[in-house]
């Protein structure tokens, strides 16, 4: 898997990094659908007041921020919820994806994320499980919007504001 680093606005470096409104933000994922081993995780720097300070501005700039994510990731673990991000971000992945690439990668998905035999099955209620399934039959780069806005919504309304919590006292501690 090849992946183009370039430095992002606030100093760090990001995968694939585009012009998203006022910020630089990625998408991640890799070009090539095959599954890759894992790579030894690189120690995420610590974040710095103006770090955190940005943060809190905005859910969807933490989101877009290389290290804040990798730092929302490890919080996310720690609550045993990490599956809501990681399936978010495969949404991201999947609306980059080739027309080749569609029924492969929303496959993976569903495996992944919705199927009730998942061990990293993210909390959607019976009816939006349902109409994934259906849409399973013609796949395209949207069927999971719906999902991946509750999903969005559930980190954003729940696990941000305890994050930012966590994120701040650490930064105080220090």
């Amino acid at each position: 898997m090849s992946v183009v680093t370039q430095p992002g606005g606030d100093g760090h470096t990001s995968p694939k990094m585009k012009r998203c409104n006022n910020f630089l933000c990625c998408c991640l994922g890799p070009d090539d659908p095959t599954p890759t081993p894992p790579s030894p995780v690189p120690e995420v720097p610590r974040p710095t007041s103006l770090d955190v300070e940005r943060w809190k501005s905005s859910f969807d700039r933490l989101l877009h921020c290389t290290v804040g994510r990798k730092h929302f990731q490890e919080f996310l673990k720690s609550e045993y919820s990490e599956e809501n991000l990681l399936f978010w971000l495969a949404c991201e992945d999947l609306k980059e994806a080739s027309e080749n690439d569609i029924h492969y990668k929303t496959k993976i998905i569903f495996d992944k994320f919705i199927s009730t035999s998942s061990p990293s099955e993210v909390s959607l209620d019976g009816r939006m499980r349902d109409e994934v399934i259906r849409n399973l039959i013609e796949p395209d780069k949207n069927i999971y919007d719906e999902a991946q806005r509750h999903v969005y919504m559930l980190m954003r309304y729940d696990c941000y504001p305890r994050f930012m919590k966590h994120v701040t006292q650490k930064l105080v501690k220090a």
